[in-house]
């Protein structure tokens, strides 16, 4: 995968990202409103030797070493039940010294001779009183106690009060800030995590890398979402979004053609819902309007929705055709720039029509009387008339729907296709995003298709059926 495919795993489930977002700093508030709130109140201590008068730098050098390394033997004094009781008395606390000893943390900054008492607090006020109280107990049992065990008039040891125990003026925890920031970063990169584990377990087909996972066939198209026609409506009011994906299909079309002399062809979806009536018929509106004569073949009986599609009232039944002769009626001859429409589709119920001597014999007729001949087959998935038709047409065009058609779906219509002397001659995803249709792996598809056109068509054809529509 490349970036562009992670981009558009991210893109189909960008939902996940603000859901989880929001979950994040839900969770966040919650932890910060469920915390009760708590104050820190620091006072600061210096431990020094005593000067003696006369005393040289030699020996106030050495004064100063030990201070610092005094330091780091005196900070676990402070919660000693030798200072902590006389804070308890002090203050009237009801607690123990164990427990009072967890909220007290005292450390020597290093290469100092500095010892800073800090205590922990639900209560500002007490905070800063059991602060300054063990600070002041602290340094009493350092002078009085540890460096003057006899009594003397003064030890050697003084300690001095440097920073004041303060009022805390906010509560140091719980950090709003933090939790919320927290919240946003896990909330985030658990929308990520869960959008990419719904990718790796989703089988449906968004992108040409998708396809080629499951067949090498060549890709038509694609075409944007088509919605349900509404009532008179017909492919050829749709918007010019649909109309220019059609022409892209088109515009590829002759490469299809090498070797099918007939210009017959099958279309398909791979199962139902997919759009193949609706990529049939506009496929033959733009064959029709670049002056090609078209037939329509509505060989699906599930569907029997091309010619309202294509704004034609009446569609001739195959049957009346071939009843007399096997050649047609005058008014069914091949027009440029017209489109023919015949109902062929087998009634629900009855045994397959299409592999008889009858119907072979009216495709041969079809492609030597018209330039394209397009059957518009039931969804492969399910139907014996699917396989039958892509048989006798020479190949089917398969058309998948993005986003709903999965990769078993087409691995089962390619197989069913394939065991039956049917074949894939291209696919045409519908239902395709604006960015699918814009995306660098599509046109590369299209551009390996363009080289693959017979030559002299290239140019001339393609041109004039890509412009067909617009002229």
């Amino acid at each position: 995968m490349d970036i562009s495919d992670y981009l558009s795993v991210l893109r189909r489930r960008w939902y996940l990202l603000p859901s989880l977002v929001a979950l994040g700093v839900l969770i966040a508030l919650a932890i910060s409103m469920m915390t009760p709130p708590k104050y820190t109140s620091e006072a600061q201590l210096l431990v020094r030797v005593q000067a003696v008068a006369g005393a040289t730098a030699s020996e106030l050098q050495v004064g100063a070493s030990f201070s610092r390394q005094s330091v780091i033997t005196y900070a676990p004094i402070a919660t000693s039940s030798l200072v902590l009781d006389r804070v308890i008395q002090d203050l009237s606390l009801t607690t123990t010294v164990s427990d009072l000893a967890a909220a007290v943390d005292v450390f020597a900054p290093p290469a100092t001779a500095l010892l800073t008492v800090r205590v922990s607090n639900e209560n500002a006020g007490l905070a800063q009183k059991i602060a300054a109280s063990t600070a002041k107990h602290l340094g009493d049992a350092i002078v009085d106690e540890l460096e003057n065990p006899l009594g003397a008039a003064a030890g050697p040891v003084l300690v001095e009060t440097v920073n004041e125990a303060s009022m805390p003026k906010a509560p140091v925890s719980p950090n709003l800030k933090l939790l919320l920031s927290l919240g946003l970063l896990f909330g985030l990169a658990g929308g990520v995590l869960m959008a990419f584990a719904r990718a790796a377990q989703d089988k449906r087909i968004y992108t040409a890398r998708d396809l080629k996972a499951v067949t090498l066939a060549p890709i038509l198209g694609p075409t944007p979402w088509v919605q349900e026609l509404a009532e008179g409506q017909t492919v050829d009011g749709l918007n010019k979004e649909v109309q220019d994906a059609a022409h892209s299909i088109l515009r590829m079309l002759p490469a299809l053609s090498q070797g099918n002399t007939s210009r017959t062809y099958a279309i398909a979806g791979s199962n139902f819902g997919a759009g193949g009536s609706t990529v049939t018929s506009l496929m033959a509106l733009g064959l029709a309007n670049s002056g090609s004569s078209v037939v329509v073949v509505d060989a699906d009986s599930e569907n029997t929705s091309i010619s309202k599609r294509l704004g034609i009232q009446d569609a001739t039944a195959w049957a009346d055709l071939l009843r007399d002769s096997a050649q047609f009626p005058p008014s069914f001859r091949a027009v440029k720039g017209e489109i023919r429409v015949i109902s062929a589709a087998t009634p629900v119920g009855v045994a397959s029509r299409f592999d008889t001597p009858p119907f072979r014999s009216l495709l041969k007729l079809l492609g030597d009387e018209f330039d394209y001949v397009l059957v518009d087959s039931p969804p492969v998935a399910g139907s014996v008339d699917a396989v039958i038709l892509s048989r006798l047409a020479g190949g089917t065009i398969l058309v998948i729907a993005s986003g709903s058609t999965t990769k078993d779906d087409l691995a089962v219509a390619a197989e069913a296709l394939n065991d039956f002397g049917g074949s894939i001659l291209a696919i045409v995803p519908t239902k395709v995003s604006r960015q699918g249709i814009k995306s660098r792996e599509y046109s590369a598809r299209f551009s390996a298709m363009r080289t693959m056109a017979a030559p002299g068509e290239n140019e001339s054809s393609l041109v004039t059926i890509a412009k067909g529509r617009s002229n």
